[in-house]
């Protein structure tokens, strides 16, 4: 298991989070950088975007994938001061260890998060505004 100091130092201070998108819920994984535990809950639309827009809350890494709502988040997320990156959904099956759930592909888009070479991989598109 990576340390809390391994993700913050990852990618310059940003936690790396994982949201696995859908109509109602969105699944969302990341190591909480205070206490070190490792977080996969879900959130509402709305609580989700509370989550992006709190600015007294640590910088995040959103890592979504590819769907048609994936650039709007990836959008939003910048706008509040964080990064956003696609990833194929065809990368992610490659990770996911148990049977496909929301659960499962979150904690699958964050385990892929960390792999070095991810963008030439497997093609990977940061979000420009």
């Amino acid at each position: 298991m990576l340390s809390t100091e391994t993700i913050l130092n990852k990618d310059e201070g940003f936690v790396l989070v994982a949201v696995d998108l859908a109509k109602k819920v969105f699944q969302v994984a990341y190591k909480d950088p205070s206490s070190g535990k490792f977080v996969n809950r879900q959130y509402k639309r709305t609580d989700f975007k509370n989550f992006l827009s709190d600015s007294s809350s640590f910088k995040k890494h959103i890592y979504v994938e590819s769907c048609g709502a994936c650039q709007y988040w990836c959008r939003l997320a910048e706008s509040n001061g964080h990064k956003g990156t696609v990833i194929p959904a065809s990368a992610t099956k490659t990770f996911i260890s148990n049977n496909k759930s929301d659960c499962n592909d979150a904690k699958a888009i964050w385990q892929l998060s960390f792999v070095p070479d991810i963008k030439e991989r497997f093609n990977v598109i940061s979000c420009v505004i």
